[in-house]
C-alpha cells in the first residue's frame, strides 16, 4: 500500500448546527481529508496514471502543470510516490503555505506576475521546451484534460451515492442528492459527479428521453477581484475546455465576505477546518437549502484550511 491507495473515500459529513432542518439536510463531501489535503489529489492521480497507462507520460519526462495551489500540491505528492520530477507553475499572489507544500514533496516551482490564466500561457511555452538527454515535460493540462472530470465520474460520485444510502435513505439502490453544490475552477468535480449522478439514475429508475433528471447542480463561481483563491470567474478568464454548461442548473456567485465568516463558523460550530472556497459552497448550500421543502443536499468542500493560515482568513 502506498499513501496513494489512501486518496478518495473522503468523510460525507452532516451539518446540524450551522444548518438545522429535518426535512432538508446538508451534507459535507470533506476533500480537506484526502492525503494531499484537497479534492484536487484525486484530478492529479487520474491524470498522471491515465497518461502512464496510454505511455504519454514515459520515465525520463518531468510532469508539467499551472495551477493556484491545489492540483500543484496533489501532483507534486503523486510524482513524489511515484518516482516523476514535478514542475509547478503558480501566480505569485497564492498562500505561501501553497509554495512551501509544493516545494516540501520535491517537485520545482515557477512563479509568474499575474493570475491563473497567465500561469497557463507559461506552462504551455514551457511543454515545448526540450530538456535535454531525450527528457521533455508532460503538460497534465488541468483545464483541458478530460481526466479531470472522469476522476469524479469514477470515484466522487460513486461514493456519494455509497454514503447517502448508509446514512438512511430509504428509496431506490445507490440514491444521488437532491442537490450538488460546487464551487468552480477546473469545473470537472460538478462535471464528473453530474454526468454519474445521470448515469445513476437512468441505471436505477425507469427513465425515460424528455425526463427530468434527479440532481440539481449549483455551480459556485467568483465575483470579479474575487479573493477567494482556486475559483474561476469564466467571465472574464480562459474556459476551461473540459467545461460543459449544460450539466450546471444554477450558477452562485460568491460574496468574499459571507465565504471567510462561514469558513469561520464551519471550523467554530461544525468542527471542519476548511478553506475559502469550501465557505463559498457552503454558504450557496444553505442559500438553496431555505428554499426548498424538502430533500438532501451534498456539498463538496474542496480542501483544508491548513493552506491559508497566513491569509487571515481565521
Amino acid at each position: 500500500m502506498s499513501i496513494l491507495d489512501s486518496i478518495g473515500n473522503t468523510p460525507l459529513i452532516e451539518i446540524k448546527r450551522i444548518w438545522k432542518s429535518g426535512d432538508v439536510r446538508i451534507f459535507a463531501k470533506v476533500e480537506g481529508m484526502n492525503p494531499g489535503g484537497s479534492v484536487k489529489d484525486r484530478v492529479a492521480y487520474q491524470m498522471v496514471t491515465d497518461a502512464i497507462t496510454s505511455r504519454k507520460l514515459k520515465p525520463k519526462m518531468s510532469v508539467l502543470e499551472a495551477s493556484s495551489g491545489n492540483t500543484g500540491i496533489g501532483l507534486a505528492m503523486v510524482c513524489s510516490a511515484l518516482n516523476y520530477h514535478c514542475t509547478i507553475i503558480m501566480p505569485k499572489n497564492v498562500s505561501s503555505e501553497r509554495m512551501k507544500l509544493i516545494r516540501a514533496f520535491g517537485a520545482s516551482l515557477i512563479l509568474v506576475d499575474g493570475n491563473t490564466d497567465d500561469a497557463i500561457r507559461t506552462a504551455k511555452n514551457y511543454s515545448k521546451m526540450k530538456l535535454g538527454k531525450g527528457k521533455a515535460y508532460y503538460w497534465t493540462n488541468q483545464f483541458d484534460n478530460p481526466s479531470n472530470w472522469r476522476a469524479h465520474w469514477l470515484h466522487t460520485g460513486p461514493e456519494i451515492c455509497q454514503q447517502l444510502q448508509k446514512v438512511g435513505w430509504s428509496g431506490y439502490s445507490a440514491p444521488n442528492p437532491d442537490v450538488l453544490v460546487a464551487s468552480c475552477g477546473t469545473t470537472g468535480t460538478i462535471r464528473g459527479c453530474k454526468t454519474w449522478f445521470d448515469y445513476n439514475y437512468q441505471a436505477t429508475k425507469k427513465w425515460k428521453p424528455g425526463e427530468e433528471i434527479s440532481t440539481k447542480t449549483i455551480a459556485v463561481f467568483p465575483k470579479k477581484d474575487s479573493k477567494i483563491q482556486g475559483l474561476k470567474n469564466l467571465e472574464i478568464s480562459k474556459i476551461p475546455g473540459i467545461y460543459d454548461k449544460s450539466l450546471i442548473n444554477q450558477r452562485d456567485m460568491a460574496d468574499d465576505d459571507n465565504s471567510f465568516l462561514m469558513v469561520k463558523r464551519l471550523a467554530r460550530e461544525e468542527g471542519i477546518f476548511c478553506g475559502m472556497s469550501s465557505g463559498a459552497a457552503m454558504c450557496a448550500a444553505i442559500k438553496e437549502a431555505k428554499k426548498m421543502d424538502h430533500g438532501w443536499i451534498v456539498v463538496i468542500l474542496p480542501d483544508n484550511g491548513y493552506r491559508y493560515i497566513s491569509e487571515g482568513v481565521f
